[in-house]
Protein backbone atom coordinates (compact mmCIF):
# COMPACT_ATOMS: atom_id res chain seq x y z
CA UNK A 1 0.00 0.00 0.00
CA UNK A 2 2.80 2.07 1.07
CA UNK A 3 4.98 1.22 -2.55
CA UNK A 4 1.36 2.53 -4.47
CA UNK A 5 1.43 5.65 -2.73
CA UNK A 6 5.16 6.06 -3.13
CA UNK A 7 4.56 5.50 -6.40
CA UNK A 8 1.74 7.89 -7.16
CA UNK A 9 3.92 10.52 -5.76
CA UNK A 10 6.91 10.36 -7.59
CA UNK A 11 4.57 9.94 -10.87
CA UNK A 12 3.06 13.96 -9.95
CA UNK A 13 6.29 14.63 -9.35
CA UNK A 14 7.59 13.71 -12.13
CA UNK A 15 4.43 16.05 -14.32
CA UNK A 16 5.40 18.91 -13.47
CA UNK A 17 8.50 19.73 -14.98
CA UNK A 18 7.41 18.39 -17.82
CA UNK A 19 4.54 20.65 -17.99
CA UNK A 20 7.09 23.62 -17.02
CA UNK A 21 8.57 22.57 -20.22
CA UNK A 22 5.95 22.21 -22.54
CA UNK A 23 4.97 25.85 -21.25
CA UNK A 24 7.82 27.23 -21.87
CA UNK A 25 8.22 25.72 -25.36
CA UNK A 26 4.60 26.99 -26.66
CA UNK A 27 4.23 30.12 -24.65
CA UNK A 28 6.18 32.29 -27.33
CA UNK A 29 4.20 31.16 -29.84
CA UNK A 30 0.88 31.89 -28.23
CA UNK A 31 2.04 35.17 -27.53
CA UNK A 32 2.70 35.29 -31.13
CA UNK A 33 -0.55 33.99 -32.30
CA UNK A 34 -2.77 36.66 -29.66
CA UNK A 35 -0.48 39.57 -30.95
CA UNK A 36 -1.07 38.48 -34.64
CA UNK A 37 -4.85 38.50 -33.79
CA UNK A 38 -4.81 41.44 -31.79
CA UNK A 39 -2.96 43.67 -34.81
CA UNK A 40 -5.84 41.79 -37.30
CA UNK A 41 -8.10 43.72 -34.94
CA UNK A 42 -6.37 47.23 -34.73
CA UNK A 43 -4.73 47.73 -37.54
CA UNK A 44 -1.87 50.09 -38.11
CA UNK A 45 -3.44 53.64 -39.24
CA UNK A 46 -0.20 54.52 -41.61
CA UNK A 47 -0.03 51.40 -43.47
CA UNK A 48 -4.24 51.49 -44.02
CA UNK A 49 -3.53 54.96 -45.16
CA UNK A 50 -0.75 53.59 -47.80
CA UNK A 51 -3.23 51.32 -48.98
CA UNK A 52 -6.15 53.28 -49.26
CA UNK A 53 -3.99 55.45 -51.66
CA UNK A 54 -2.61 52.81 -53.81
CA UNK A 55 -6.43 51.52 -54.18
CA UNK A 56 -7.12 55.06 -55.35
CA UNK A 57 -4.29 55.16 -57.80
CA UNK A 58 -5.51 52.01 -58.99
CA UNK A 59 -9.05 52.94 -59.69
CA UNK A 60 -10.06 50.39 -57.23
CA UNK A 61 -12.88 52.04 -55.35
CA UNK A 62 -14.24 48.56 -54.45
CA UNK A 63 -11.13 48.07 -51.96
CA UNK A 64 -11.14 51.99 -51.50
CA UNK A 65 -14.92 51.87 -49.79
CA UNK A 66 -13.46 48.63 -47.97
CA UNK A 67 -10.65 50.00 -46.67
CA UNK A 68 -12.83 53.22 -45.56
CA UNK A 69 -14.90 50.81 -43.69
CA UNK A 70 -11.83 49.48 -41.61
CA UNK A 71 -11.02 53.13 -40.64
CA UNK A 72 -14.06 53.84 -39.36
CA UNK A 73 -14.71 50.81 -37.12
CA UNK A 74 -11.25 51.35 -35.90
CA UNK A 75 -10.42 54.82 -35.53
CA UNK A 76 -13.92 56.67 -35.45
CA UNK A 77 -12.35 59.21 -33.53
CA UNK A 78 -9.32 59.96 -35.26
CA UNK A 79 -8.18 63.45 -36.28
CA UNK A 80 -7.69 62.36 -39.68
CA UNK A 81 -10.90 60.57 -40.04
CA UNK A 82 -12.85 63.64 -41.77
CA UNK A 83 -9.97 64.29 -44.29
CA UNK A 84 -10.11 60.57 -44.99
CA UNK A 85 -14.11 60.87 -45.62
CA UNK A 86 -14.14 64.04 -47.34
CA UNK A 87 -11.39 62.25 -49.58
CA UNK A 88 -13.89 59.36 -50.28
CA UNK A 89 -16.65 61.48 -51.25
CA UNK A 90 -14.68 63.58 -53.19
CA UNK A 91 -13.37 60.76 -55.31
CA UNK A 92 -15.94 58.12 -55.29
CA UNK A 93 -16.73 57.90 -59.39
CA UNK A 94 -20.98 56.80 -58.33
CA UNK A 95 -22.98 60.15 -57.35
CA UNK A 96 -25.22 58.32 -55.84
CA UNK A 97 -22.53 56.63 -53.22
CA UNK A 98 -20.78 60.09 -52.93
CA UNK A 99 -23.96 61.90 -52.55
CA UNK A 100 -24.33 59.57 -49.01
CA UNK A 101 -20.61 59.78 -48.21
CA UNK A 102 -21.10 63.68 -48.74
CA UNK A 103 -24.46 63.63 -46.32
CA UNK A 104 -22.77 61.84 -43.71
CA UNK A 105 -19.95 63.69 -43.79
CA UNK A 106 -21.66 67.76 -43.69
CA UNK A 107 -24.08 65.91 -40.29
CA UNK A 108 -20.92 64.22 -38.60
CA UNK A 109 -18.46 67.25 -39.29
CA UNK A 110 -20.95 70.24 -39.00
CA UNK A 111 -18.64 72.08 -37.16
CA UNK A 112 -15.46 71.61 -39.17
CA UNK A 113 -13.51 74.17 -41.15
CA UNK A 114 -13.83 71.83 -44.47
CA UNK A 115 -17.60 71.60 -43.74
CA UNK A 116 -18.87 74.50 -45.54
CA UNK A 117 -17.07 73.40 -48.51
CA UNK A 118 -17.97 70.03 -48.60
CA UNK A 119 -22.10 70.98 -48.50
CA UNK A 120 -21.36 73.14 -51.74
CA UNK A 121 -20.26 70.17 -53.23
CA UNK A 122 -22.79 68.29 -52.26
CA UNK A 123 -24.82 70.69 -53.93
CA UNK A 124 -23.18 70.78 -57.15
CA UNK A 125 -23.30 67.32 -57.52
CA UNK A 126 -27.48 67.24 -56.77
CA UNK A 127 -26.85 69.54 -59.37
CA UNK A 128 -24.95 67.94 -61.95
CA UNK A 129 -27.07 64.68 -61.15
CA UNK A 130 -30.38 66.36 -62.44
CA UNK A 131 -31.66 66.98 -58.86
CA UNK A 132 -32.35 70.96 -58.96
CA UNK A 133 -34.38 70.47 -55.83
CA UNK A 134 -32.04 68.72 -53.48
CA UNK A 135 -29.67 71.04 -55.09
CA UNK A 136 -31.43 74.16 -53.69
CA UNK A 137 -31.84 72.39 -50.63
CA UNK A 138 -28.35 72.22 -49.95
CA UNK A 139 -26.74 75.58 -50.93
CA UNK A 140 -29.88 77.03 -48.87
CA UNK A 141 -28.15 74.49 -45.69
CA UNK A 142 -25.09 76.32 -46.52
CA UNK A 143 -26.07 79.64 -46.34
CA UNK A 144 -28.39 79.44 -43.34
CA UNK A 145 -25.61 77.06 -41.34
CA UNK A 146 -22.47 79.69 -42.16
CA UNK A 147 -23.63 82.97 -43.02
CA UNK A 148 -20.04 84.03 -42.64
CA UNK A 149 -18.21 81.85 -44.86
CA UNK A 150 -16.45 82.70 -47.72
CA UNK A 151 -18.25 80.28 -50.11
CA UNK A 152 -21.26 82.35 -49.64
CA UNK A 153 -21.21 83.60 -52.83
CA UNK A 154 -20.95 80.17 -54.91
CA UNK A 155 -23.78 79.34 -52.61
CA UNK A 156 -26.21 82.03 -53.94
CA UNK A 157 -25.15 81.76 -57.32
CA UNK A 158 -26.35 77.81 -56.77
CA UNK A 159 -29.68 79.75 -55.53
CA UNK A 160 -30.01 82.08 -58.56
CA UNK A 161 -29.11 79.11 -61.33
CA UNK A 162 -32.08 77.08 -59.83
CA UNK A 163 -34.80 79.92 -59.72
CA UNK A 164 -32.97 80.27 -63.43
CA UNK A 165 -34.00 76.97 -64.48
CA UNK A 166 -37.16 77.29 -62.93
CA UNK A 167 -38.01 80.26 -64.72
CA UNK A 168 -38.43 82.37 -61.27
CA UNK A 169 -36.58 85.39 -62.97
CA UNK A 170 -37.50 88.05 -59.77
CA UNK A 171 -36.21 85.63 -57.17
CA UNK A 172 -33.14 84.64 -59.42
CA UNK A 173 -32.43 88.50 -59.89
CA UNK A 174 -32.61 88.79 -56.14
CA UNK A 175 -30.02 86.13 -55.27
CA UNK A 176 -27.55 87.62 -58.61
CA UNK A 177 -28.16 91.42 -56.87
CA UNK A 178 -27.22 90.26 -53.48
CA UNK A 179 -24.54 88.93 -54.47
CA UNK A 180 -23.20 91.94 -56.43
CA UNK A 181 -23.68 93.84 -53.14
CA UNK A 182 -22.63 91.98 -50.83
CA UNK A 183 -19.38 90.39 -52.19
CA UNK A 184 -17.61 92.88 -54.55
CA UNK A 185 -14.74 91.14 -54.86
CA UNK A 186 -15.60 87.46 -55.33
CA UNK A 187 -14.48 86.27 -58.89
CA UNK A 188 -18.31 84.94 -59.06
CA UNK A 189 -19.45 88.75 -59.58
CA UNK A 190 -18.71 89.45 -63.09
CA UNK A 191 -21.20 85.99 -63.87
CA UNK A 192 -23.25 87.47 -61.18
CA UNK A 193 -23.93 90.35 -63.12
CA UNK A 194 -24.28 88.76 -66.51
CA UNK A 195 -27.10 86.59 -64.40
CA UNK A 196 -28.40 89.29 -62.96
CA UNK A 197 -28.46 90.94 -66.67
CA UNK A 198 -30.13 87.68 -68.46
CA UNK A 199 -32.95 87.84 -65.91
CA UNK A 200 -33.81 91.26 -66.44
CA UNK A 201 -33.80 90.60 -70.14
CA UNK A 202 -36.48 87.60 -69.21
CA UNK A 203 -38.57 89.70 -67.10
CA UNK A 204 -38.52 92.48 -69.70
CA UNK A 205 -36.90 94.70 -68.33
CA UNK A 206 -34.64 95.50 -71.55
CA UNK A 207 -33.43 98.57 -70.48
CA UNK A 208 -31.83 97.94 -67.34
CA UNK A 209 -30.37 94.49 -68.97
CA UNK A 210 -28.92 97.02 -71.60
CA UNK A 211 -27.46 98.87 -68.95
CA UNK A 212 -25.32 96.35 -66.77
CA UNK A 213 -24.11 94.49 -70.31
CA UNK A 214 -23.03 97.81 -71.85
CA UNK A 215 -21.07 98.22 -68.09
CA UNK A 216 -19.52 94.63 -68.53
CA UNK A 217 -18.17 95.72 -71.72
CA UNK A 218 -16.83 99.15 -70.61
CA UNK A 219 -14.90 97.33 -67.94
CA UNK A 220 -14.03 93.86 -69.24
CA UNK A 221 -13.91 91.05 -65.52
CA UNK A 222 -12.85 87.39 -65.45
CA UNK A 223 -15.55 85.01 -65.87
CA UNK A 224 -17.66 86.96 -68.50
CA UNK A 225 -17.78 86.13 -72.31
CA UNK A 226 -17.99 88.90 -74.85
CA UNK A 227 -19.57 86.51 -77.17
CA UNK A 228 -22.67 85.85 -74.92
CA UNK A 229 -22.96 89.28 -74.01
CA UNK A 230 -23.03 90.86 -77.73
CA UNK A 231 -25.66 88.05 -78.23
CA UNK A 232 -27.59 88.84 -75.58
CA UNK A 233 -27.30 92.25 -76.90
CA UNK A 234 -28.41 91.29 -79.97
CA UNK A 235 -32.32 89.83 -78.95
CA UNK A 236 -32.44 93.03 -76.66
CA UNK A 237 -32.14 95.15 -79.76
CA UNK A 238 -34.41 92.60 -81.78
CA UNK A 239 -37.41 92.98 -79.16
CA UNK A 240 -36.65 96.94 -79.19
CA UNK A 241 -37.10 96.68 -83.06
CA UNK A 242 -33.52 97.93 -83.84
CA UNK A 243 -33.04 94.67 -86.06
CA UNK A 244 -29.94 96.63 -87.72
CA UNK A 245 -28.17 97.16 -84.43
CA UNK A 246 -28.98 93.52 -83.37
CA UNK A 247 -27.55 92.36 -86.69
CA UNK A 248 -24.02 94.33 -86.01
CA UNK A 249 -24.17 92.67 -82.85
CA UNK A 250 -24.89 88.90 -84.39
CA UNK A 251 -21.69 89.78 -87.17
CA UNK A 252 -19.40 90.74 -84.00
CA UNK A 253 -20.05 87.15 -82.62
CA UNK A 254 -20.30 85.48 -85.88
CA UNK A 255 -17.06 87.20 -87.44
CA UNK A 256 -15.15 89.31 -85.37
CA UNK A 257 -14.61 87.08 -81.97
CA UNK A 258 -12.63 84.08 -81.78
CA UNK A 259 -13.78 80.77 -82.11
CA UNK A 260 -16.54 80.85 -79.16
CA UNK A 261 -19.98 78.65 -78.74
CA UNK A 262 -22.59 81.52 -79.88
CA UNK A 263 -21.29 81.55 -83.44
CA UNK A 264 -23.60 79.01 -84.99
CA UNK A 265 -26.07 80.79 -82.86
CA UNK A 266 -25.50 83.79 -84.38
CA UNK A 267 -24.93 82.83 -87.75
CA UNK A 268 -28.73 80.84 -87.29
CA UNK A 269 -29.93 84.40 -86.03
CA UNK A 270 -28.54 86.43 -88.92
CA UNK A 271 -30.40 83.68 -91.26
CA UNK A 272 -33.20 84.00 -89.53
CA UNK A 273 -33.58 88.14 -90.43
CA UNK A 274 -33.01 87.14 -93.87
CA UNK A 275 -29.51 88.70 -94.02
CA UNK A 276 -26.59 87.14 -95.64
CA UNK A 277 -23.83 87.04 -92.99
CA UNK A 278 -20.70 88.79 -95.12
CA UNK A 279 -23.27 91.69 -96.17
CA UNK A 280 -22.12 95.28 -94.80
CA UNK A 281 -25.03 96.51 -92.71
CA UNK A 282 -25.14 100.19 -91.45
CA UNK A 283 -27.26 100.58 -88.29
CA UNK A 284 -30.30 102.29 -90.18
CA UNK A 285 -30.24 99.86 -92.38
CA UNK A 286 -33.92 98.31 -93.92
CA UNK A 287 -34.36 94.59 -92.23
CA UNK A 288 -37.87 92.86 -91.92
CA UNK A 289 -38.58 90.71 -88.54
CA UNK A 290 -37.16 87.63 -88.46
CA UNK A 291 -39.86 84.98 -89.82
CA UNK A 292 -42.06 83.02 -87.76
CA UNK A 293 -40.86 79.74 -87.18
CA UNK A 294 -40.44 76.79 -84.75
CA UNK A 295 -38.94 78.05 -81.32
CA UNK A 296 -35.12 76.74 -80.81
CA UNK A 297 -33.96 74.76 -77.52
CA UNK A 298 -30.08 74.55 -75.97
CA UNK A 299 -28.74 71.19 -75.34
CA UNK A 300 -25.37 70.42 -74.05
CA UNK A 301 -23.27 68.28 -76.14
CA UNK A 302 -21.66 65.50 -73.83
CA UNK A 303 -18.90 64.56 -76.33
CA UNK A 304 -18.65 61.81 -79.30
CA UNK A 305 -18.64 58.24 -78.05
CA UNK A 306 -18.54 54.24 -79.64
CA UNK A 307 -22.43 53.24 -80.04
CA UNK A 308 -22.39 51.01 -76.96
CA UNK A 309 -20.24 53.78 -74.62
CA UNK A 310 -23.09 56.57 -75.74
CA UNK A 311 -25.77 54.60 -74.76
CA UNK A 312 -24.08 54.47 -71.27
CA UNK A 313 -23.60 57.76 -71.08
CA UNK A 314 -27.25 58.50 -72.01
CA UNK A 315 -28.91 56.30 -70.20
CA UNK A 316 -27.22 57.82 -66.76
CA UNK A 317 -28.74 61.19 -67.34
CA UNK A 318 -32.13 59.77 -68.87
CA UNK A 319 -32.13 57.63 -65.25
CA UNK A 320 -31.72 61.44 -63.88
CA UNK A 321 -34.76 62.79 -65.93
CA UNK A 322 -32.64 64.71 -68.48
CA UNK A 323 -33.42 64.77 -71.68
CA UNK A 324 -31.70 62.88 -74.27
CA UNK A 325 -30.69 62.36 -77.47
CA UNK A 326 -27.92 60.68 -79.78
CA UNK A 327 -27.02 61.38 -83.40
CA UNK A 328 -24.73 59.56 -85.26
CA UNK A 329 -22.17 60.87 -86.86
CA UNK A 330 -18.99 59.66 -89.24
CA UNK A 331 -16.50 57.59 -88.14
CA UNK A 332 -18.74 55.15 -86.46
CA UNK A 333 -19.56 57.60 -83.70
CA UNK A 334 -22.34 58.82 -81.64
CA UNK A 335 -23.32 61.70 -80.54
CA UNK A 336 -24.51 62.53 -77.12
CA UNK A 337 -27.09 65.75 -76.23
CA UNK A 338 -28.38 66.08 -72.74
CA UNK A 339 -31.23 68.69 -72.10
CA UNK A 340 -33.68 70.50 -73.56
CA UNK A 341 -33.17 73.92 -72.11
CA UNK A 342 -35.34 76.84 -73.52
CA UNK A 343 -32.88 79.48 -73.07
CA UNK A 344 -28.67 79.53 -73.44
CA UNK A 345 -28.43 80.75 -70.02
CA UNK A 346 -30.00 78.00 -68.57
CA UNK A 347 -28.21 75.39 -71.06
CA UNK A 348 -24.47 77.33 -69.78
CA UNK A 349 -25.33 76.82 -66.27
CA UNK A 350 -25.80 72.96 -66.66
CA UNK A 351 -22.80 72.96 -68.39
CA UNK A 352 -20.58 74.37 -66.42
CA UNK A 353 -21.59 71.63 -63.66
CA UNK A 354 -20.90 69.23 -66.30
CA UNK A 355 -17.48 70.57 -66.53
CA UNK A 356 -16.52 70.24 -63.24
CA UNK A 357 -17.81 66.94 -63.26
CA UNK A 358 -16.00 65.59 -66.58
CA UNK A 359 -12.86 67.94 -66.19
CA UNK A 360 -13.18 69.62 -70.18
CA UNK A 361 -15.02 72.26 -71.54
CA UNK A 362 -18.56 71.40 -72.69
CA UNK A 363 -20.47 73.09 -75.66
CA UNK A 364 -24.16 74.31 -75.72
CA UNK A 365 -25.56 74.16 -79.12
CA UNK A 366 -28.85 74.97 -80.33
CA UNK A 367 -31.08 72.66 -81.76
CA UNK A 368 -34.49 71.43 -83.40
CA UNK A 369 -37.32 70.74 -81.13
CA UNK A 370 -38.79 69.10 -83.78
Amino acid sequence: MNRKINQNRKRKSSIWPDRILRLAVWAPLILLLSFSQAYANHPDFDDLSKLLQKAYEKNDFASAGKILKIFQDHFPVSAEMSDIELEYARRCPVNYEAIGQYQNYTDRYRNFPDAPKALLELAQLYQISGNATFARREAKRLIERYPKSPLMPEARMLMARFHAISGRWAAAANEYAMIIQSHDKHPCVARARFGLAEAKYEMGKFGDAKTILKGLLDQPEAGTDAAHIFLLLARIESQGDNDARAVRYYRIVSNKLPDNFFKATAKNSLNALGVDNQEFLSADSDIKPPPEGPTSEYAVLLGLFGNDKAAKEAEVFFRAGFSTKMESVPEGKTKVLIGSFPTEIQARFFAEELEKKYGRKMEVIRVDPN
